[in-house]
């Protein structure tokens, strides 16, 4: 990227209250942050790790090629999305600049419930795929409806009940130890034991991206 333009961008901003790159930081004081987001473009869904965030735009770690000037809405619980436009770009990390200002500490706040009754959980991906199910000896094709680092959505045409231990096997990824939590109407959601390591999942999403192409 042009330097000139670079900086262009990352004083724009600082005006606006983006967190900067680490050497670069000024301006709005912001909240440094290691949590795992879905970050949402014209083209995909993938996650990222938010790194700082302040009340006009975050600083993110992703993990495939963005545009300058792209306009993308970002997730960090599964029921809040802002939007915003990236305004700067290095390396791997990039900057966002809200569309709106954000109240942080409201955004941030863990809840018990929304205003549905659900839980609130971390973001997920629709990412469409056959998978197969291990519950006890048995096994099931199903097809998957979005994913997380700990758990899964599953559309099966067999019943099956809460609190079974299973086994979730998808191409490209390990297998993974679970737990039935709910079932309603063929689908089922499954809880990992242990959360995906977020280099593996990003990595797979990206694969498949290549594959889809």
């Amino acid at each position: 990227m042009n330097n000139d333009r670079h900086l262009e961008f990352a004083t724009l901003a600082s005006r606006h209250g983006v967190p900067q790159p680490s050497d670069r930081r000024e301006g709005e004081r912001h909240i440094t942050l290691l949590r795992v987001g879905k970050l949402i473009t014209e083209r995909s869904q993938e996650l990222c790790l938010i790194r700082n965030i302040s009340s006009g735009g975050l600083s993110a770690r992703v993990y495939s090629a963005l545009t300058l000037g792209e306009h993308v809405s970002v997730e960090l619980m599964s029921d809040h999305q802002v939007t915003g436009e990236i305004v700067w770009i290095e390396d791997s990390n990039i900057g966002v600049r809200f569309d709106e200002k954000i109240d942080v500490t409201t955004m941030l706040a863990v809840r018990n419930s929304m205003k549905d009754g659900r839980k609130p959980r971390a973001p997920r991906l629709e990412v469409p795929c056959r998978a197969r199910l291990r519950i006890g000896a048995r096994y099931y094709q199903v097809e998957v409806r979005d994913l997380s680092q700990g758990g899964v959505k599953i559309e099966i045409g067999d019943i099956i009940h809460p609190d079974l231990e299973a086994v979730v096997m998808i191409e490209g990824l390990p297998p993974m130890h679970g737990v039935v939590r709910w079932y309603q109407d063929e689908r089922a959601g499954i809880s990992f034991n242990t959360a995906i390591p977020l280099d593996r999942l990003t990595h797979w999403l990206a694969q498949r991206r290549v594959t889809e192409q």
